[in-house]
């Protein structure tokens, strides 16, 4: 499974609702700017804002030029100069700002729990989007047919189906995408792998059909809560739109990442399919990739083993409620207390009764249908998430700092206790155990 990475590790919440609004002052933070993330783990990650108002409405979206990713919308947009407050639901992001007397929007950005200092400069600079030599270009020789396939009740899928320049029918594959949101292309940081296979497929006499995952681009449903069940019930609605083409031959499913999952589980299904290649499937179980997933994660962004074994060891408690109760508000129950409980642990006692009351008031606001409610709620829990991962933060860096001083105390008494060990002895002696010490 491949976990998606915009801005920084991301886990989308889900509670995100739009709400674009301004009061005054906004012509003074309409326009173009950018700024740097300093990023765990000593990296930099440009980010370019682009805010615009036309007839009393605003408007936002977000580019990462070095992961080329570009467009991405902003959700929520409220401007009361010379304050700046945005919230981006597709990363689970936020930032809120002040504009200065410099003309800079001074402020925070937050994301996966934790908080970032965020200086945003105007900025004329147009985003060039990356080469991608390898991305077709038309003309193509060959077909290119925008389709429906009807899965479920209440999902229809969209997508593009390729067709070799041939009289007799053709073999054709059905592609299964990863984990995650995906479009027919796959797209991901500025790539197009699935556009880029079904381009060469088709080119060497293979149809390919390609499709947005339910809720994605042009495709009916909702992804949030589907299970890879789900995805094999789409995949089998593709293939029997395949099977029912009279220019359509063997059949077979190209899987990648999770899709290397669904594949094999479609094939045991429908007699249909005669083929399966398998991309990066997974070898493990789901819950030995979740814990390897995480570990690799958190040490990626400088954590330590400590903070890793801890991660696991709340997981396997999750896991462990999934895997034994067999009612769901029992279940959510207990997974909750686990959550609360864990991260409590990163911090003070505080955070858990301020975790403990956001949860809450998200849950009261989901069940009515007052926005200014669910957005505060949502905003509230964000806060609280945040403030837990950045004391988490400050706890690693402060050990990081109290180590680094020890090992600088321990080498400046080494350093001292060499020295009065050579003025004990004569100048030759000093010469010559300098000497060796150099090589050694």
């Amino acid at each position: 499974m491949r976990t998606k990475h915009i801005l920084l590790i991301a886990v989308a919440c889900g509670l995100f609702a739009p709400a674009v609004a301004a009061t005054q002052g906004v012509e003074e933070i309409v326009g173009d700017w950018r700024g740097t993330l300093e990023v765990p783990g000593g990296g930099s990650l440009p980010v370019i804002f682009h805010i615009s108002e036309t007839g009393g409405e605003l408007s936002g979206t977000l580019d990462s030029p070095s992961q080329g990713a570009t467009g991405i919308a902003i959700d929520s947009l409220v401007i009361d100069s010379p304050h700046l407050s945005l919230r981006i639901a597709a990363i689970a992001g936020g930032y809120e700002g002040d504009l200065g007397t410099d003309g800079t929007i001074v402020g925070t950005w937050s994301q996966g729990g934790a908080t970032f200092p965020l200086t945003l400069e105007r900025t004329q600079e147009a985003f060039a989007a990356p080469n991608r030599p390898q991305e077709p270009q038309a003309p193509f020789p060959y077909a290119a047919e925008p389709v429906r396939v009807a899965s479920v009740p209440g999902v229809t899928l969209a997508g593009t189906l390729t067709l070799p320049p041939v009289d007799a029918p053709s073999p054709a594959v059905v592609l299964i995408s990863g984990s995650g949101p995906q479009d027919r292309d796959e797209a991901l940081l500025g790539h197009r792998p699935f556009l880029v296979l079904a381009d060469h497929l088709t080119r060497h006499g293979v149809a390919v059909l390609r499709l947005d995952d339910r809720g994605v681009g042009e495709s009916t449903g909702t992804l949030a809560g589907a299970t890879t069940s789900d995805f094999a019930d789409d995949t089998m609605a593709a293939v029997r739109f395949l099977h029912g083409r009279s220019d359509i031959g063997a059949i077979g499913l190209i899987g990648h990442s999770e899709g290397g999952l669904v594949a094999p589980m479609v094939a045991n299904r429908l007699s249909e399919v005669q083929f399966v290649v398998l991309m990066a499937g997974p070898g493990l179980t789901g819950e030995e990739i979740l814990y390897r997933q995480s570990d690799l994660i958190i040490k990626a962004n400088g954590g330590s083993n400590e903070m890793a074994e801890a991660n696991r060891r709340t997981q396997a408690a999750l896991f462990a409620v999934v895997k034994e109760e067999e009612n769901p508000d029992d279940a959510r129950d207990r997974l909750r207390a686990i959550l609360l409980e864990s991260l409590a642990q990163l911090s003070a006692g505080s955070t858990k009764e301020q975790l403990d009351n956001a949860v809450t008031s998200a849950k009261e606001a989901l069940k009515g249908e007052d926005t200014a409610a669910f957005n505060s709620a949502r905003d509230e829990l964000m806060q609280a998430f945040s403030a837990a991962g950045q004391e988490m933060y400050q706890a690693q860096a402060a050990e990081a700092e109290e180590s680094a001083e020890g090992e600088t105390s321990d080498d400046g008494g080494d350093s001292a206790e060499a020295e009065t060990e050579s003025e004990t002895g004569d100048d030759d002696e000093e010469v010559v155990e300098a000497d060796y010490e150099i090589v050694e």
